[in-house]
């Protein structure tokens, strides 16, 4: 039975692990919420996804600031929070589309697809 609740622990530990911001991305998230929050509120949803929900227009020149203000720090190196994804919101919470940085063309790139 002790090696059971031991694994049961370790599972646990396991899953609060993976769905829990790293650090990193809760300075971002502060950092974002400080310049952007008159105009959206965000969550950290925990699986890599930034979600952004407008609280009125969205614009989306914004998004993408937000995005680089959130992944990378001032000098454009990847501050390590561990969030590929961004989904965008409108102030219905309707879900709108999903922003990402493809490395590869060094280019943002938009989706239709709201979870993968």
């Amino acid at each position: 039975m002790n090696s059971l609740l031991t694994r049961s622990s370790l599972w646990a530990i396991l899953l609060f692990a993976c769905t829990s911001p790293a650090p990193e991305a809760k300075i971002a998230l502060e950092e974002i919420e400080a310049k952007y929050g008159d105009q959206y509120k965000f969550k950290l949803d925990g699986y890599g996804y930034l979600l952004v929900t407008a609280k009125d227009t969205i614009d989306d020149g914004e998004i993408v600031e937000i995005y680089k203000d959130f992944v990378f720090d001032e000098n454009g190196n990847n501050r390590g929070t561990a969030t590929p994804w961004l989904n965008v919101y409108n102030r219905d919470g309707e879900f709108l589309y999903q922003l990402a940085f493809d490395p590869q063309s060094s280019r943002f790139v938009r989706g239709n697809q709201e979870f993968h």
